[in-house]
């Protein structure tokens, strides 16, 4: 029941990216940061982006290319499904994934939402 009750809140939490733009990333050493106008997601478990079918996993080539052709597009859905995974779906259909309940990841938190003058959400091992 708690597991069910967590992707619940994660999933209100995620609602705030909703029709917002991404309007930024940045690449910081081992992990990155995705902005969508005054929302922060920072992705510290390995991220992919995946359009029309291919998906480009974080520091294989096509990575950064396809990161930063989502900035300027529109967040329609945002959830934490089944599987442990931040999904991100933008208009034009492509996608940005963080695995956040990868057993083997070595890192305590996986992921941060920073949403100004409300919360921080953290999705820890």
């Amino acid at each position: 029941m708690r597991r069910q009750r967590m992707d619940q809140s994660y999933n209100e939490q995620l609602g705030v990216l909703i029709e917002r733009p991404m309007t930024a990333v940045s690449f910081v050493m081992d992990y990155l940061r995705f902005e969508f106008e005054d929302v922060f997601l920072t992705a510290l478990a390995p991220a992919y982006v995946q359009v029309d079918q291919v998906r480009y996993e974080f520091g294989q080539p096509g990575f950064c290319e396809a990161a930063c052709q989502r900035i300027t597009k529109e967040v329609v859905k945002a959830t934490h499904d089944d599987l442990n995974e931040i999904l991100i779906q933008f208009v034009d259909g492509s996608m940005i994934g963080i695995r956040v309940g990868l057993a083997d990841y070595k890192g305590k938190e996986q992921a941060i939402l920073q949403i100004p003058s409300k919360n921080l959400v953290v999705w820890n091992a």
